[in-house]
């Protein structure tokens, strides 16, 4: 055992040794005798080697093991140790395998240092023997050591984990034990805030400003980001001095156009905040710099997705339409519904066909029932789904009207029942034979199946009445009790569940079941009447009350009601009004409250007076949720379908989508299109049915058979509630289909006189006699010309007569901006200074030049003084194109009229007079002027015009000197003739504009540069002289103060002398200022 010991101590191995019941890893003592544990650390681990390591681990755990003594084991691996070192290696007896990562494998050396003082007896490189063993006590020591320091290094992670965890939660409960004292404070706040702005914007003359600033700073801020982007994109490329620099004139371009677009948001949102108090002021801005306007976190805007065809069907050879006129829209080819439940069902029951149930997710059919073609049905069948034996039933109930198999008698309140198994969506061969048929006392219009009510079916008669079956359509209850009158007529049927049903809170009704909501034509008095009356899931009734609708004499086209008591009704003619129904506290009845004043719509082919016969079917109405509606109708000017979400409570469009009319629909002047929107009875309206059938027409008949009826998903999405948020800035998109006032309101700061002149000047208009509306206008100025000579023009008697100058007449179409306007009214205006660009919508120039007449844009450049400097220059453009085309042809036959702009100079001259700011007009002339033959025109003007100021005679003396009204001599000059030509400083101030704006572009063209060196030169010419004017400002500048204080002294006495500062002081500063000898100075400049 010494013999061995001293042979590995020689080879510079690690022993392990027992002291006191530990193991302890010990070295030789002498370092070069030793093996190095980084060259053994970089010996190569092979797949054995990482066998031999996992047994190592595997060994050391059973030592680690707390069911043994920690002495005992290493005591018998030492034995084992001096054991195996005198015997033959055996590596199937060893429990331990040997580390090829700690010990050389079979293949790799050890390096082996000589020791200083001994000469080395063995070579250098000894190549261990593969049938040497490893000591076992060696790789238990290796394994133990990295175990227990990976542990204790785990141990102490998961204890700071723990640590971190509890101090952050004990951190968190204090937290929300000190805020929770001031949470609902904040929250009340925040509230109050909200609120008393909303109060603010309900203010009238804020309504109309609000949302188009928010708007504009909504758009300004998406335009921002995007040039932001655009420009550091640039900035970011590397340098190129090949590059096109049009890139970066385009953003410098944009950049110019935000700064000027900024400046004019800040003015309105200022102008806006002086008008709100100081909190709410503050509150609007944070707002807006914020980047948005209301929490729109809590709101969700309404839209419509395109629509999407779900099935089509063709027109029988005859008529199947039902006999009985129930209902409005009723009368149609297709009938259908749409199930309350998430299972995405749709029923429809085809005229002449069948009844088919179709997937609205597959656009597939799930289960048909084909009937033939003597089968008409008198309202749109439903259908229940409910689980049974594991797997899911439909039930399907349909109203006949007439049937081969359905008495005479029995028409109209005969239903028909299949259930099947919707399992594998096919239909089993007996379905006929399980076909159910009922007979009710009273005919049907209406069936609902709503699972409100516990499996019992709701059928409704043409007259109001109401009846509860079961599910076998046996009859459980009936209300009225007595039969209603025979002249009365259902128009529109409602139901809702109770649970999201918020009118009839407070009142004696079941917490849980069904809302039904009548509306009836009664006979007797002519006109209708509204009842509500709830059911509970049982089926009992339980009547509520009911109310007149103020309607009488109206003919109705459609009518909607929601969950909440918003009830609207549209008009024949277009007149839509709306209201709220709420409870009478005191008595079983209801009352409506009107909520907007009624809306008058437009472009929509049912209000055409001409077209009302043939088209009045157009339109349909849904109601979606709160105060929304869902429109659908054709437009008039371009047909279309539209499909459009209005909050009645506002009165303001929200969403449209437009769709073109299909052509087997055959709709022409003489034949229209069955219009019907069908959603959830209850209000699951997220995919929505639109029905498009050709109107029955006896007339077309003869092509019927090419005619087809339309079934179009539209995917609807509207609020849950309305808030002025969703309606803010939604006026304009309303304005193209509502109609404008055409009767004069009374406008405070305008006399009888001036009204009747303008309703004359309106109807002429109107009728699009614009020659009468001049004579109007010009009696009525020489009637009302005072003794000034010039009759009392006011600001809002200008604006109504520029509004009907520039009427368009309706129906004008996408003609209207030819149509001519009442020029001799507006000159005549523009010559009296009385007009400015804020009376006109859309600015004065733009409709000047959309009517076009140019002659009155360039007088109002004349006399208009708030002119945009953008409208100016594209005026400018105008004529420069004009003077191109007129020295291009110069030398052809002139066969023209004479053209309506001016000049080149001419009007050149206008545009170096108006004032206008360097800024905008270097916005104005880059957006105008892309093309360098534009700029050359104008710059060749420019040129003619310095030549012609630099060749000036500069007269320094006047003609003659004579005194004035105070005896004091004044110089006196030579009158000189009017001429077009600006001063020379204006001059020069728009020839830095235009080269400011283009002076790259410029520089890119050739032929420019003799121009621009002709320019410098001239100005250079004018520099020198104004240079030698300028030395004499100092000699000469005593003298003209003497003159001008002559003159003032003349005019308002001579001045007093400064009592506060006395004779003495005022001569010790005289001499101070003769010492320092600061007389007259001259600025020199020298060039190195």
């Amino acid at each position: 055992m010494a013999a061995n010991a001293r042979a590995a101590s020689q080879n510079g191995e690690v022993k392990k040794v027992a002291r006191h019941g530990k193991s302890v890893v010990s070295r030789t003592a002498d370092p070069d005798a030793s093996t190095s544990r980084h060259a053994i650390m970089r010996s190569p681990i092979r797949p054995a080697a990482a066998a031999s390591s996992a047994s190592a681990i595997s060994s050391q755990s059973k030592l680690n093991s707390p069911s043994r003594s920690p002495t005992k084991p290493i005591k018998a691996l030492v034995g084992n140790a001096s054991r195996e070192g005198a015997r033959a290696p055996n590596n199937q007896s060893s429990g331990i395998a040997r580390s090829s990562a700690l010990a050389p494998s079979t293949s790799s050396t050890s390096l082996i240092r000589p020791s200083p003082n001994k000469t080395p007896s063995r070579p250098a490189i000894r190549t261990q023997d593969p049938t040497e063993p490893t000591g076992t006590l060696q790789l238990a020591a290796q394994a133990h050591s990295w175990l227990y320091m990976t542990s204790t290094l785990e141990t102490s992670a998961q204890k700071a984990e723990q640590a971190a965890t509890h101090a952050l939660e004990a951190r968190t409960k204090e937290l929300a034990a000190e805020e929770a004292d001031i949470a609902d404070a904040r929250i009340r706040f925040e509230t109050e805030r909200i609120i008393a702005l909303y109060e603010e914007l309900t203010d009238p003359t804020l309504s109309s400003s609000v949302p188009e600033v928010t708007q504009g700073f909504i758009l300004y801020e998406a335009k921002c980001n995007q040039t932001i982007t655009e420009a550091l994109q640039l900035s970011a490329q590397n340098l190129d001095e090949f590059a096109d620099i049009k890139s970066y004139n385009e953003v410098l371009n944009r950049l110019d156009d935000l700064l000027q677009e900024s400046g004019k948001l800040q003015d309105r949102i200022l102008s806006i905040t002086q008008t709100l108090t100081s909190s709410q002021a503050l509150m609007f801005v944070s707002i807006l710099s914020a980047g948005h306007f209301l929490p729109l976190s809590s709101l969700m805007s309404a839209s419509i997705s395109d629509p999407f065809l779900l099935s089509s069907y063709a027109l029988p050879s005859h008529s199947s339409r039902p006999s009985s006129s129930s209902s409005l829209g009723q009368n149609s080819h297709v009938l259908a519904s749409i199930s309350d439940k998430n299972d995405g069902f749709a029923t429809v029951a085809v005229q002449g066909d069948g009844v088919h149930v179709l997937d609205l997710s597959t656009l597939h059919p799930v289960v048909s029932h084909t009937l033939g073609p003597s089968t008409s049905y008198s309202c749109p069948p439903v259908t229940r789904t409910a689980g049974k034996d594991g797997g899911q039933v439909c039930k399907t109930y349909a109203a006949i009207d007439s049937s081969s198999e359905v008495s005479q008698d029995a028409r109209g309140r005969t239903v028909w029942v299949w259930e099947e198994n919707l399992s594998g969506g096919v239909m089993s061969g007996n379905a006929q034979s399980k076909r159910k048929s009922s007979v009710i006392s009273h005919p049907i219009s209406h069936i609902y199946a709503p699972d409100d009510l516990d499996g019992r079916i709701l059928l409704v008669g043409p007259t109001g009445k109401l009846t509860v079956t079961d599910a076998d359509l046996s009859p459980l209850a009936t209300f009225p009790e007595e039969s209603p009158d025979a002249g009365d007529a259902l128009q529109r049927h409602f139901v809702f569940s109770r649970n999201s049903c918020s009118f009839v809170s407070g009142l004696a009704a079941p917490s849980q079941g069904l809302i039904s909501v009548s509306v009836v034509l009664k006979k007797s008095t002519k006109e209708y009447q509204l009842s509500v009356v709830a059911f509970g899931r049982g089926g009992d009734i339980h009547p509520l009350g009911d109310c007149p609708l103020p309607l009488s004499g109206s003919s109705v086209a459609d009518m909607t009601c929601s969950a909440s008591g918003n009830i609207s009704v549209l008009t024949s003619s277009g007149s839509w009004h709306s209201y709220i129904l709420s409870p009478s506290p005191s008595s079983s009845t209801f009352s409506l409250k009107k909520l907007i004043d009624p809306i008058n719509l437009a472009s929509l082919s049912f209000t055409s007076a001409s077209q009302i016969t043939a088209h009045r079917s157009e339109i349909s109405l849904l109601p979606l949720s709160s105060s929304h509606v869902l429109l659908a109708s054709i437009s008039h000017s371009s047909p279309e379908i539209v499909v459009m979400v209005w909050d009645m409570q506002y009165g303001v469009l929200l969403a449209e989508q437009h769709c073109v009319i299909p052509s087997t629909l055959g709709r022409s002047k003489q034949r229209g299109v069955h219009m019907q929107l069908v959603g959830g009875s209850t209000g699951n309206n997220a995919q929505v049915l639109l029905i498009l059938s050709p109107a029955a027409d006896s007339a077309a008949q003869a092509d019927a058979n090419s005619l087809r009826t339309t079934v179009l998903v539209v995917p609807v999405t509207a609020p849950s509630t309305s808030t002025i948020a969703a309606a803010l800035g939604r006026a304009s998109a309303s304005a193209k289909w509502l109609k404008t006032a055409t009767k004069q309101q009374d406008v405070p700061g305008i006399n009888a006189s001036q009204k009747k002149v303008l309703n004359v000047m309106r109807i002429a208009m109107e009728q699009k006699r614009v020659e009468a509306a001049e004579k109007a206008f010009d009696e009525w100025v020489a009637t009302h010309t005072g003794q000034e000579g010039k009759p009392r023009l006011g600001h809002l008697f200008v604006k109504q007569v520029l509004d009907i100058a520039f009427l368009v007449p309706a129906g004008a179409g996408k003609n209207a901006t030819a149509l001519p306007c009442a020029s001799k009214v507006i000159r005549y205006l523009l010559a009296k200074a009385a007009v400015s660009d804020a009376m006109v919508e859309g600015g004065l120039i733009p409709v000047l030049r959309s009517h076009k007449d140019l002659q009155s844009a360039v007088l109002a450049v004349q006399t208009v003084k708030d002119l945009p400097e953008t409208d100016v220059i594209s005026l400018l453009a105008t004529v420069v194109t004009q003077h191109r085309q007129t020295r291009a042809d110069e030398n052809a036959m002139q066969v023209d009229s004479p053209s309506e702009l001016p000049t080149l100079p001419t009007f050149l001259a206008l545009c170096v007079k108006y004032p206008t700011s360097p800024a905008a007009l270097r916005v104005a002339l880059r957006q105008q002027f892309s093309e360098t033959e534009d700029l050359m025109c104008i710059l060749g003007v420019l040129d003619a015009w310095v030549d012609k100021w630099c060749n000036e005679d500069v007269s320094l003396l006047p003609d003659r000197v004579k005194k004035d009204t105070h005896g004091v001599l004044v110089p006196q000059y030579a009158e000189r003739e009017t001429e077009e030509v600006p001063s020379l400083d204006k001059v020069l101030s728009f020839t830095q504009s235009v080269l400011d704006a283009s002076f790259l572009t410029l520089l890119a063209h050739r032929p420019a540069h003799k121009l621009l060196r002709t320019l410098l030169s001239r100005i250079q010419l004018e520099l020198v002289l104004t240079s030698e004017l300028l030395s004499l400002q100092g000699p000469l500048q005593p003298f003209a103060a003497t003159h001008a204080r002559a003159v003032r002294e003349g005019a308002h006495g001579a001045s007093k002398a400064d009592t506060k500062v006395d004779w003495r002081r005022r001569k010790k500063m005289a001499h101070e200022q003769a010492e320092m000898s600061l007389g007259l100075y001259q600025v020199e400049e020298l060039v190195l």
